[in-house]
């Protein structure tokens, strides 16, 4: 039987048959948009290798100097890279924080109270052969990092590593850690994920929350979604329904996604990213929800420009088959592409021509077949590998072959293609982006003002006023298609200074590589050069690179702005989580120090960046702490940036 592909505006399906078709306009290049941006990554001496970024960068202000450094990593193949600002809009590398691999989440706080950031490193467990517990890096001062892991209290307890944590969840003063790892393997005992006590002496103790410590995810965000002053958690992941859980104030967190989501929404899964922000400037946290399924789900896409069929499957064992046609007048095809995700047991995946089953290496770079070389199908298939026959009238077979599971995912790419049926159900990783208004009590699903592309496979999403209007505006990652990057989507809040939910899409941002055979990922948004316009770093998955897209957007297509940093509350605590309210005339929009938006990491953005439209002052800029302390400075002009806290 014929399946339909995933939805992509380069397929048109026309009776029963899949017929190549021209891309959609909305996927064309087009001039620069309004808002746009441009790749400044190499000029301010960032470099870094080819690899998959996870999950977007840590950003955080490791050194005190008012500016954001950064910490890059690479998952699974290099250290991580440690550059600091240099205060003219550079970074200078530092000595690698951390030299192993199989790195996930990151997550920076004071944890020692000694006025500079630290951070934890979430790592994996080895494919569930190996449990670790995460690194606890205590920074010295002057770019070096301590791992106190060993003396900290929880060097004993493990798992597969996915997200991390710090906030005070007991409502003492101190930075506690909290961690969120992947499915437990077969005889792993405890719990799957775990908090632990900041002792203020250097050390931790591991508490339990019931329900939370077995809770099904993979990410986390922290948030204060009812306002009452202690930290909230969204925890989310490809594989499982997102969770809204409330904090007590002393470790306890309860399950209230029943009472704050939809009840259609209460299953919603495959969450990759969360961002907060207030978008309709009434003084509470709302949410976006960027979501994505799995693009290694048996998934079938085709490029009508090039004729290229290109086919993503997990790996394991069993067959799928499918059949093709070759364009008319086409002599044979080319195979191209062929890569394998191997798990730790390499093994051999060759392709496997015709009836006699000549076996060839499988090829990344291109390789001609022709009808006489691979003639006939076998009857029956051997070793694992690509099968590829010729049946005659330009019609091939192909089937993946797999006799045990020795990969994440195989794909494949095949050129000179009209047309294919398959005979398993092709998957679509397409799925809905949310958008979620806080009523006080409970979360409004508010999507029906996202734009068409938000449906689309989205992995990562930020938050911010790129064009200093006054309303919040939103930056999609998008996964792209299996070969093809796509632009990231900029979404542009309607509402202007007013804000609002709903938002007008743009691809002429000019902030995506999409010459890069790589796929969107997460990053963060922050100012870096201080000129009062939101910038960009991005990481790309699969073999991608680090970005830093520098806001260009002219003076004349933006307002007004503040810059807000935020120090040492009264009575001594470090700034993460405290609110900052600016009133310019437009409500009193909000924002937390924090992450701002979570895939997999935790950044401690602390200058908080504030579009005023063309209110040239604010009237008031209060910022309210964690320990319930409070401070409120008046009649505050536009344009620069304001210190409120002690330093």
């Amino acid at each position: 039987m014929l399946h339909p592909v995933r939805r992509s505006p380069a397929l048109l399906t026309l009776g029963s048959a899949f017929a190549l078709a021209p891309l959609a306009a909305a996927e064309l290049p087009s001039p620069l948009g309004a808002v746009h941006f441009f790749d400044v990554t190499a000029s301010v001496g960032i470099v870094s290798p080819p690899d998959w970024k996870y999950g977007g960068p840590l950003v955080a202000d490791f050194n005190g100097d008012g500016l954001y450094d950064l910490v890059l990593q690479n998952h699974d193949q290099t250290p991580l890279l440690l550059y600091f600002a240099n205060g003219d809009g550079t970074y200078t590398q530092q000595k690698d924080p951390y030299h192993r691999a199989d790195f996930h989440g990151l997550a920076a706080g004071d944890y020692d109270a000694d006025g500079d950031p630290d951070f934890l490193i979430s790592l994996g467990g080895g494919n569930a052969t190996n449990p670790k517990p995460p690194r606890l890096l205590r920074n010295e001062g002057g770019g070096e990092f301590e791992d106190v892991t060993e003396t900290s209290g929880f060097a004993d307890i493990g798992g597969r590593g996915r997200s991390v944590a710090l906030s005070d969840l007991d409502d003492d003063g101190d930075l506690d850690l909290l961690t969120i790892n992947a499915k437990q393997a077969a005889g792993e005992t405890g719990p799957r994920n775990f908090l632990a006590e900041n002792l203020g002496d250097g050390t931790f103790e591991p508490r339990s929350s019931a329900g939370f410590d077995q809770t099904e995810a993979e990410k986390v965000f922290m948030t204060d979604f009812d306002g009452d002053g202690f930290p909230d958690a969204i925890t989310f992941g490809p594989w499982n329904a997102v969770k809204f859980w409330k904090g007590d104030g002393s470790f306890g967190l309860t399950d209230v996604t029943e009472q704050w989501l939809p009840a259609d929404l209460q299953n919603a899964r495959s969450v990759e990213a969360v961002a907060e922000a207030d978008f309709d400037n009434d003084g509470d946290p709302d949410y976006y929800l960027a979501r994505g399924g799995m693009t290694n789900n048996n998934v079938v896409e085709v490029d009508p420009e090039r004729s290229r069929l290109d086919i993503k499957t997990q790996g394991r064992v069993g067959d799928l088959a499918l059949t093709f046609q070759t364009e008319p007048g086409s002599s044979g095809i080319d195979l191209t592409r062929f890569h394998r995700a191997e798990k730790p047991k390499p093994s051999e995946f060759p392709v496997f021509l015709g009836a006699e089953k000549e076996e060839i290496p499988a090829p990344h770079e291109m390789k001609w077949v022709g009808p006489p070389m691979a003639k006939g199908f076998p009857e029956e298939l051997g070793d694992s590998g690509w099968y590829l026959g010729h049946l005659g009238d330009k019609q091939w077979k192909l089937v993946y072959h797999a006799t045990e599971w020795t990969a994440w995912s195989a794909s494949a790419s095949f050129i000179n293609v009209a047309s294919y049926e398959a005979d398993f159900k092709v998957g679509n990783p397409d799925l809905p982006d949310l958008l979620l208004r806080n009523d006080g009590s409970s979360l409004a699903d508010v999507s029906d003002g996202l734009p068409e592309l938000t449906g689309d496979t989205s992995r990562g999403v930020v938050a911010g006023d790129f064009n200093n209007d006054g309303g919040t505006d939103l930056f999609v990652y998008r996964h792209g298609d299996l070969t093809t990057r796509l632009p990231d989507l900029l979404l542009l809040n309607d509402g202007g200074a007013d804000g609002g939910f709903a938002f007008t899409q743009h691809l002429d941002h000019n902030a995506t590589d999409t010459s890069a055979a790589a796929h969107g990922d997460m990053g963060a948004a922050f100012d870096h050069d201080l000129d009062g316009k939101l910038d960009l770093f991005s990481g790309d998955a699969d073999d991608g690179s680090w970005h830093l897209y520098e806001n260009h957007t002219a003076d004349a297509d933006t307002g007004n702005f503040l810059l807000v940093r935020v120090g040492r509350s009264p009575g001594g605590v470090d700034p993460l989580g405290a609110i900052v309210r600016v009133d310019a005339g437009h409500g009193t929009p909000m924002l937390r120090v924090g992450a701002g938006a979570s895939a997999f990491s935790q950044n401690l953005l602390d200058t908080l960046h504030f579009g005023l439209g063309d209110a040239d002052a604010a009237a008031s800029v209060t910022v309210t702490w964690r320990d319930g302390t409070e401070e409120t400075l008046e009649n505050i002009d536009a344009n620069q940036r304001i210190e409120v806290g002690s330093f």
